[in-house]
């Protein structure tokens, strides 16, 4: 064989193997979307601090509707507290919690869906006026 069919078969031999490195490629981006898709996320949004009253506003949202946990746990991640524990609709919701009776110091909130969870820290300062 003279040196243009080699440089030939090498040729398409690159071709097929970029097309199938392209291929896999697009089955791996298919399967992370359809793993993403599935999946209903829970946002935690934000604390909002009432000092004079003792009050924590817990701001979440999840975009399916689903049973929810919602927990209170302390320095060494183990449960203090279970604030809320039921089945709640989609969309935005607010929890109250009461922080005169838990001691002065660094806690977590964790809350807890079907197929994700949320953990996130804070402080409870207790000087109520």
């Amino acid at each position: 064989m003279s040196w243009f069919y080699y440089k030939l078969l090498f040729i398409s031999l690159g071709v097929s193997v970029g097309l199938f490195l392209a291929y896999q490629g697009y089955k791996f981006f298919l399967s992370k979307r359809k793993v993403a898709e599935r999946k209903p996320r829970i946002f935690l949004h934000n604390l909002e601090h009432r000092f004079n009253s003792g009050e924590i506003l817990f701001h979440f949202e999840i975009e399916q509707a689903q049973k929810i946990v919602l927990e209170i746990c302390n320095e060494n991640f183990e449960s203090v507290l279970i604030l809320l524990e039921k089945e709640l609709p989609e969309g935005a919701h607010t929890q109250v919690f009461n922080t005169v009776d838990l001691p002065k110091g660094i806690y977590f909130y964790r809350l807890r869906g079907e197929q994700q969870q949320v953990m996130k820290k804070f402080a409870i300062n207790n000087e109520v006026n």
